[in-house]
C-alpha cells in the first residue's frame, strides 16, 4: 500500500490528487491513477482581522506632526554596501 498521501478538498472546488495531479471525484478515497490515499485538506481560513496597531493620536499631535511633515522626512541618499566574508583570513 502507498503511504503517501493525496489532498482533497471537499465541497464546491476541484479536488487533485498531490501525487500525480489526477482531478478526483468527491467521493474518491483513493486516486484512480496511482492509487494514493485521498486525505482531505480543510479549506484555508480567512486571517482574521487585525487589530489596531497603534492608538488614534490626539489632535493637537496630529497637528504638531503634520506642521513639520517636511522635516521628519529628511533627505534621502543612495548607498552601496559591500560585505565580504573571507574564508580562512587571519589577522
Amino acid at each position: 500500500m502507498n503511504s503517501r498521501q493525496a489532498s482533497a478538498s471537499r465541497g464546491n472546488r476541484e479536488a487533485f490528487c498531490i501525487e500525480c495531479g489526477n482531478r478526483l471525484p468527491d467521493e474518491a478515497k483513493f486516486c484512480s491513477e496511482c492509487g494514493t490515499k485521498v486525505v482531505a485538506v480543510p479549506a484555508p481560513q480567512a486571517p482574521p482581522e487585525p487589530a489596531e496597531a497603534f492608538p488614534p493620536l490626539p489632535p493637537e499631535l496630529r497637528e504638531k506632526f503634520d506642521s513639520v511633515r517636511s522635516e521628519l522626512r529628511g533627505e534621502r541618499r543612495e548607498v552601496v554596501v559591500l560585505f565580504a566574508d573571507l574564508k580562512g583570513y587571519t589577522s
